[in-house]
């Protein structure tokens, strides 16, 4: 009974969190976790966009802009950062501007990702690096096999 409450509970927080962050103008799946003291740009929210079934672990932070790279017009300029489906960002990742994870991709905590990650792999490392290829996961980057 006790789980089932704290599964309940869990559920309606996530439910709430994800609503607040779509108000705000962030394209994230309804099924993505995201975690306390997690950064988000609120510069460009809908430049954000994350798939189904992620997790962004506490204290990471994912950019969508640029302050040092200005264009004619005195505007930050403004990129499209794209996390995929079934992926798990660790702990105090950062993913900077522009960058692609693709699907089924596990993120090392602390990792610095600043170039795109092809799927079905695992990321590590300041900068971070393709480690491991061709894994399958389950949601929330668990994962299952090798293909």
């Amino acid at each position: 009974m006790r789980i089932l409450l704290i599964e309940l509970i869990s559920t309606c927080k996530r439910f709430i969190v994800n609503a607040k962050l779509r108000f705000l103008g962030y394209n994230i799946h309804r099924t993505a976790l995201i975690e306390s003291n997690v950064v988000l740009d609120k510069v460009y929210p809908s430049s954000l966009i994350i798939g189904e079934f992620t997790l962004v672990a506490r204290g990471s932070v994912i950019l969508t802009h640029d302050h040092h790279k200005r264009e004619v017009n005195g505007d930050p300029k403004r990129y499209r950062t794209v996390i995929g489906s079934n992926c798990f960002i660790g702990i105090n990742a950062i993913i900077l501007p522009g960058v692609k994870v693709g699907n089924n991709v596990i993120i090392g905590a602390g990792a610095i990702v600043k170039d795109d990650i092809p799927d079905n792999s695992i990321a590590a490392g300041s900068p971070a690096r393709v480690v491991k290829q061709g894994i399958m996961t389950r949601p929330y980057g668990i994962v299952i096999d090798q293909l």
